[in-house]
Formats: C-alpha cells, structure tokens, sequence
C-alpha cells in the first residue's frame, strides 16, 4: 500500500498510474513556494498546495491560470509566467522578457485595443493605458476565423474573428511580429499552460479511433508521446533540466527592476522502499511558474519509478541529505 511520509515542509504526493507502455507507474511529487525577486525581503510566502489539474481564470474560462503539477517526470524543465502583469504606473505598451539558458520568450504587452472602421479600411485604436494584464491565451492572437476554423495554437484567443468595429484586439503579441492589421496569422505568445486539445500538445497525444476504442481503450495510443505533458509555451519548454545555480531573467511583468532568479541548490530526495528494498532517488525539476501579481515562484520536482503500487510499501521525502 502506498504510504507517504513527508519530513519537508513542502507538499508532496505519490500517484500511480499506467504509462504509455502499458507498465505501471508510481510518480513522487514535490512541490515549493518561495518569494521571487520582486517581493525580496517580504514575509516567507503560503505554500501552494500541488494542483492536480490545471486552475482556470473563472469557471467558463477555457485558459489556465496556474498549469497542474501532477504528471509523469519529464525530460526538461517547463518555466511558465501566469496570474497577472503588473505595472508601476498606468501603461499603454510595455516590452516584457523572460531570458533562460539557450532559450528567450519576448512579449509585447498592450493596454485594451479595438477596431475602428474607417472610410475605405480598418484600424486600430491606440492601446488604452493598464497598470494590470492578465497573462491569459485569451488576450493574445488567435480564436476562428470567417469560415469557423479555430487557430490550433490559441482558439480563445482574439484577432482571427472578421474585424468589428469596436471589437478587441491582442494585448499580449510578438513584438517581432505584432498583429496589425485583417488578416494576420503571427504565431501566437504567451506564458500561460498550453490546453492539452492546442497545438503542439494535440500532436503528442496519439490516435483515438476506432482501432484504438476497440483494442486498446482506456489505455493510452501506442502512439502516444510522452511530451503531451509538457505544459510551457514554445521556448519555455526546455529540452533539459536546469540545473543549481543557473539564471532566469524576467523583465517587464512586475514594478520591479529585472533580477535573475538563480535555480536554487536545495530541493527534495525521497527514499523508497520497494518490495522489502530502500532505493533512494532524486526528483528532477520539472516546472518553475513564476507569479508576478503575486510576488512568487513554484518549483516542482518529479520522478516516476516502474512498479506496481502494491509493492511500494512506503515513500520517505525528505530533504537532500537527509535520513528516514
């Protein structure tokens, strides 16, 4: 019977499960919440309970405002920026960057924008000015089209829908290649979770046809990939585990001065004991989610052990070092 004793102050949860090779699984997680740089030197911030699905902005929301922290270890870290942008002072466009190792994400932030019919075309208005954004799939391009095609990327997002005088345009854009006028298709941007029916996600999750009803189900596709669980956007999918030490620079989503947030040292190791036998193993950082409304950063830690759930007697975490 699975047992877990937790001798951290983060929490923790074992889950078991079947992977995409019929083997059962057993995956430990663990997860922490720190103050982020922008709220230095503030009281040492509640720790947010693991999430087991994906938390919406409101209950019709189709976005995600935090991604879930449950699912199989991966084989990168996922960094994700969600909540809200928060300004100093009432803005009409600011520049916002999140800098990793090997890898950067630019956004264009705007206050509200809408069409303006003109004499022979459309335009836009000039961006309102905000001092909050959410950091939602909603405010950025995408949504259907004139012929009821969604955008694979983003389907809730905005720009895509034939123009409407006063309608709402993007407010989160690239700013290498901003929405503009009817018509544009730029790639959409954005910090938050991608939904597990959007691209790319959508590609990894295999084939659920009849084949797969009648031979197969509920197990998972004989195609499935394993990269349907990432969760972060684009580059913030890294392709490795950032490790101890190494540097994520934001800048643009807080009053704050940009400031790196160094990968910390400490995290969690857990011993199992399997069939009668202690194995001691390391989670890997599988996903930071920066909140600059806020003022935090979550990081959580992963491993998945092949094994029955009947035969992990019981679960120790604890911190690195430490002993049972």
């Amino acid at each position: 019977m699975l047992q877990l004793i937790n001798k951290t102050t983060w929490p923790a949860a074992l889950i078991a499960g079947i992977d995409h090779q019929d083997r059962p699984i057993v995956t430990v997680v663990v997860k922490s919440t720190r103050p982020w740089a922008a709220a230095a030197g503030a009281a040492p911030p509640i720790e947010e309970p693991i999430h087991y699905a994906a938390l919406p902005w409101e209950q019709a929301a189709a976005s995600a405002r935090r991604p879930a922290d449950v699912a199989c270890a991966g084989a990168g870290t996922d960094v994700l920026v969600c909540g809200e942008a928060v300004m100093p002072r009432p803005t009409v466009t600011q520049l916002a960057t999140i800098a990793l190792p090997g890898a950067e994400m630019k956004l264009r932030l705007s206050g509200p924008r809408r069409w303006e019919k003109g004499l022979l075309s459309w335009g836009i208005s000039d961006p309102a000015p905000f001092t909050r954004l959410p950091l939602c799939w909603e405010q950025a391009v995408g949504g259907v089209d004139a012929k009821g095609r969604r955008s694979p990327w983003n389907p809730v997002g905005r720009g895509w829908a034939p123009p409407k005088d006063g309608d709402l345009l993007p407010c989160i854009d690239d700013p290498a290649k901003p929405y503009q006028r009817p018509g544009d298709r730029p790639e959409p941007v954005c910090t938050a979770p991608v939904a597990p029916g959007w691209q790319p996600r959508l590609a990894f999750a295999g084939t659920y046809d009849a084949a797969w009803q009648t031979n197969r189900a509920p197990l998972l596709p004989k195609d499935f990939d394993p990269r349907f669980h990432r969760q972060a956007p684009g580059a913030l999918a890294l392709q490795r585990h950032l490790a101890a030490g190494e540097q994520i620079r934001l800048a643009g989503f807080t009053s704050s001065p940009a400031a790196a947030f160094v990968v910390p040292s400490d995290g969690p190791q857990v011993i199992v004991r399997l069939a009668g036998r202690d194995r001691t193993v390391v989670p890997t950082l599988d996903q930071i989610v920066f909140i600059p409304d806020a003022g935090i950063v979550t990081l959580t830690w992963r491993h998945t052990l092949v094994a029955e759930a009947t035969a992990v007697q019981f679960a120790w975490v604890m911190p690195r070092g430490g002993k049972p």
